[in-house]
C-alpha cells in the first residue's frame, strides 16, 4: 500500500482549493484501499471514474477562480488540467484491459499529478492571488 496522506504543507492558501485537494487525497486513499484489498477491476474502475468526475469539478472550479482574478497563466493551467484528464481516461482504459496495475495509477496520481501540480502550478496561482490582494 502506498502512503497517500494529506499534509498541511500541501495547503496553497486558497481555502476552497485546499478543501478540494483534501477531498482528492481522500479519493486516492479510497482507490488505494480498494486496489490493495484485491477488489474487482470493475470497482477499481468505478473509483477512478469518481476521481475523474471530481477532477473535472475541481478543474472548472479552479479555472473559474482564475478567470475571476484575471490570472494571466490560466490557459496554460487549463491545458495542464486537460492533459491530466486525458491521462486519467487512459489509466481507466489500461486498468480495464490489464495493462497497468493500481499501484502504478496511485503513484502517477499522487506523485506525478498531485504533488507536482498542486505544489508547483497551483502555488503560482496562489502567489498571484496573494500579490494581487496586497496591491
Amino acid at each position: 500500500m502506498i502512503d497517500v496522506a494529506w499534509n498541511d504543507e500541501y495547503c496553497i492558501g486558497i481555502e476552497e482549493i485546499d478543501r478540494q485537494h483534501i477531498d482528492f487525497i481522500k479519493l486516492l486513499n479510497r482507490f488505494n484501499i480498494v486496489f490493495c484489498s484485491g477488489s474487482h477491476i470493475y470497482l477499481q474502475d468505478r473509483i477512478l471514474l469518481e476521481i475523474s468526475k471530481y477532477f473535472e469539478y475541481h478543474s472548472v472550479s479552479e479555472e473559474n477562480l482564475m478567470i475571476i482574478s484575471g490570472y494571466p497563466d490560466m490557459e496554460a493551467h487549463k491545458h495542464a488540467h486537460d492533459i491530466f484528464n486525458k491521462a486519467l481516461e487512459g489509466k481507466r482504459y489500461a486498468i480495464k484491459n490489464g495493462s497497468i496495475n493500481g499501484s502504478d495509477i496511485i503513484k502517477h496520481l499522487y506523485n506525478h499529478w498531485f504533488l507536482h501540480h498542486t505544489q508547483k502550478e497551483d502555488r503560482l496561482f496562489a502567489e498571484y492571488i496573494s500579490k494581487k490582494g496586497n496591491q
